[in-house]
């Protein structure tokens, strides 16, 4: 398969030190599936997006490590905005 935009975005996101990013499946972004297929990335899906920030904020706090979240546009975005910037503070 050729490469495409996202497998250059999972591959930015590996250089920096990610290694799971959280999200749902078929969203239409690709970024997750780009992840599933890196080599250095670990992918983990979710059923739901306000599930997928509750993964990410936890897996950020309890590993003290950076965690990824492939967010898609609209109205579903704040769900995957406000769990992990709670974490943060």
């Amino acid at each position: 398969m050729a490469e495409q935009v996202w497998d250059y975005c999972a591959e930015a996101l590996a250089q920096a030190g990610l290694r799971h990013l959280f999200g749902m499946t078929a969203e239409g972004d690709g970024l997750l599936e780009a992840a599933d297929r890196h080599p250095e990335l670990v992918a983990i899906p979710a059923r739901d997006q306000r599930g997928a920030g509750f993964m990410a904020a936890g897996y950020a706090v309890a590993g003290e490590r950076p965690a990824g979240l492939a967010a898609s546009m609209g109205p579903g975005n704040p769900n995957q905005n406000v769990e992990p910037s709670r974490s943060l503070s």
